[in-house]
């Protein structure tokens, strides 16, 4: 527990870090607007580190219990829960449930901090933990007393329900079959949104880090599942080591690393009958399973996706299609994934177009080219860790053949950025398009490339060339510092 806790009581002394303004500001605003959507709204407060017997009014009255607040809140409210370490309770049935309609947001500063309600998930963790004896070593050891799922979102949940801002750690779902076996972290039945949420280090039969049920239809959007597990200890259901989707989800701009599982689906499995799942903006990276190490799926679509670095043991090292699917996989890259020892990008009876594939594929607008990602080990050079940058490298004097090389009309009627934020379509004129769609060709992959800063390109207009040595003689001649 030694790692949450220095972080927490880190972030404490901490007031707004440089480079995370932007996003707080507009995780801020967010809240500001969520709040005015509902006159009746009520705002709830909790923090770990108020002492008992609160009302929840306000952050020097706040609960330090989330639980609480879950149960005192109603439709329209919204619960804003400051940094620290949260557990459901004492025993393993015990879980965080969700409120239909209730929005519950981490990430604030908190109390002792110059502004309680500054907000940045990143700076200010609030972490939802599943164990109990606070005993959790690495490789998912002493997990025995962690609660089953750490969070749990029940049929009722609709769309206007909200989880924002969260680390979800610490579930062991080893328990009684359909009930106690699936979703770590969280498991969903209803269609909740849940967003910035880090989902890491969580175990399962199936759906290590989060299960969607039958039932469910959430959508998922920038969150992060790291390290989680599916062990297969139930007969037949081992899939989906970071997210097992057995209804239909949408899920945008997520990053899966590390995860793995016994059956299909390190990263993502998604039921035979899920063709309602849509999976955009993806990353999938050093994830395992025996079967589509990143991504394991039925009739669902993929656009727009990065799948680089998975392995498998039986087949799809980066994605397999489950038997008489036929799976959409648009601008989307498929490299450096393997089947035991030896290459192999996908499995099964996809239908892909205008990606890059390593080896090549069948299919309009694909490419077999290097994608070059700007670092795909990351600064550990460990595969698996979260760190890798899969983004693509946009020069000077080396340019990834996937800019500008995707088909831009599916892409338009679905996205308008990628997985970091940024601009979904973004030329850069040192390289030609031959993507399809009118107006600026749209990259393969997750991340859409921005033209690297030349410091030899003076007047920036991604050229080296004669035009810059006279604006260079200009600007020395002329005075410029």
């Amino acid at each position: 527990m030694a790692l949450w806790g220095s972080a927490v009581d880190s972030a404490r002394a901490t007031r707004s870090p440089s480079g995370s303004a932007g996003w707080a500001s507009t995780l801020a605003a967010a809240v500001l607007v969520a709040s005015a959507g509902s006159a009746h709204a009520v705002v709830r407060y909790v923090d770990d580190s108020a002492p008992p017997g609160g009302n929840g009014q306000s952050w020097g009255t706040a609960y330090n219990n989330l639980r609480t607040a879950l149960t005192a809140s109603a439709a329209g409210d919204e619960i804003r829960v400051a940094q620290g370490l949260y557990k459901p309770g004492t025993l393993r049935t015990d879980t965080f449930t969700l409120k239909d309609g209730v929005s519950v947001r981490g990430g604030f500063a908190g109390l002792g901090t110059l502004n309680p309600n500054a907000r940045d998930p990143l700076a200010f963790p609030t972490i939802l933990s599943g164990d109990l004896l606070g005993n959790d070593g690495p490789n998912f050891a002493n997990m025995a007393d962690n609660v089953y799922v750490v969070v749990t979102a029940p049929s009722t949940v609709s769309a206007s329900t909200v989880l924002d801002g969260f680390t979800i750690t610490g579930g062991n779902a080893d328990g009684a079959f359909g009930t106690q076996d699936r979703g770590g972290g969280l498991a969903i039945a209803g269609s909740p949104a849940i967003l910035n949420c880090t989902i890491t280090r969580n175990s399962a039969s199936g759906g290590g880090g989060v299960n969607v049920a039958s039932t469910g239809n959430p959508s998922l959007r920038h969150c992060r599942f790291i390290a989680n597990r599916a062990t297969g200890a139930s007969a037949g259901f081992s899939s989906g080591g970071g997210l097992n989707i057995l209804g239909n989800a949408d899920v945008s701009a997520c990053f899966f690393a590390g995860n793995s599982a016994a059956g299909n689906g390190g990263g993502l499995a998604g039921a035979t009958g899920a063709t309602g799942t849509k999976i955009s903006n993806g990353v999938f990276t050093g994830n395992s399973a025996a079967q589509g190490g990143g991504v394991h799926v039925g009739n669902s679509s993929l656009i727009n996706c990065t799948i680089a670095g998975n392995s498998a043991s039986g087949g799809g090292g980066g994605l397999s299609a489950a038997p008489a699917t036929t799976p959409s996989v648009t601008n989307t890259i498929l490299c450096g994934n393997t089947v035991g020892l030896s290459p192999q990008q996908v499995s099964g009876s996809a239908v892909i177009t205008f990606s890059c594939v390593e080896g090549g594929a069948s299919g309009t607008g694909n490419i077999a080219g290097d994608p070059m990602f700007v670092s795909p080990l990351g600064p550990d050079n460990l595969p698996g860790t979260g760190d890798e940058d899969l983004r693509l490298r946009a020069g000077p004097g080396a340019y990834s053949s996937c800019i500008d090389a995707g088909n831009r009309i599916p892409a338009e009627a679905m996205l308008t950025v990628d997985a970091a934020g940024g601009s979904r379509f973004v030329d850069i004129p040192a390289v030609p398009d031959t993507g399809a769609g009118t107006g600026v060709a749209v990259d393969i992959g997750a991340y859409e490339a921005v033209a690297a800063q030349c410091n030899v390109d003076v007047n920036g207009d991604g050229y080296v060339d004669p035009d810059d040595l006279a604006d260079f003689i200009a600007a020395y001649f002329g005075g410029c510092p």
